[in-house]
């Protein structure tokens, strides 16, 4: 059986001369262009960025933390930024037929200007029904607060020539009361 022999700590070490690799810290090098050791990633991602086809996809597989997302936005971005912004497409009830709601095309960025303007306009609108239509609690008896209901109609403003009471029905549906 071969001894072993204690090696001096100058031996547990390499010494390299820092002054041959030309810099003397790393912010003076320049960033890689392509990830080290990914040739086969880079050129599958520049493929997948190439097919213009609807249903094919990015799909990358590795372990967390090895830069998959940088690389990739890497080659995405300048693509990206090189096309025009798609437009925006929301769905709105359709109140005919409300298990098929309708599709609208917006310019690109305006479904979110959108989206505020109908939240405002909901809340606007179950502020002034609520403050119109309430039936008094003290009133315990509901055919009395039945009676009610067309004079609080009545009261509410509305554009001249429409009629009354003006045409509302509520509908239970999947996604809510419409």
């Amino acid at each position: 059986m071969a001894e072993h022999k204690a090696l001096p700590a100058s031996e547990l070490c390499r010494k390299y001369d820092l002054s041959m690799l030309g810099f003397t810290d790393t912010t003076q090098i320049e960033d890689l262009r392509e990830p080290l050791g990914q040739d086969r990633a880079v050129e599958a991602i520049r493929f997948g960025i190439g097919v213009r086809h609807e249903g094919f996809n990015l799909f990358a597989f590795g372990s967390s933390g090895a830069g998959k997302t940088e690389t990739i936005l890497r080659y995405l971005e300048p693509e990206a930024a090189a096309k025009c912004c798609p437009d925006d497409w929301c769905y709105v009830n359709n109140f005919a037929a409300p298990d098929h709601p309708k599709m609208l095309r917006l310019p690109a960025g305006r479904a979110r200007e959108l989206a505020k303007q109908m939240e405002s306009l909901a809340e606007e609108v179950r502020v002034v029904i609520s403050r119109r239509l309430i039936i008094p609690k003290c009133c315990a008896c509901p055919q009395a607060a039945r009676v009610n209901w067309p004079n609080r109609w009545k009261a509410l403003p509305r554009k001249s020539g429409s009629s009354f009471p003006p045409p509302m029905r509520a509908r239970i549906t999947a996604p809510g009361l419409t």
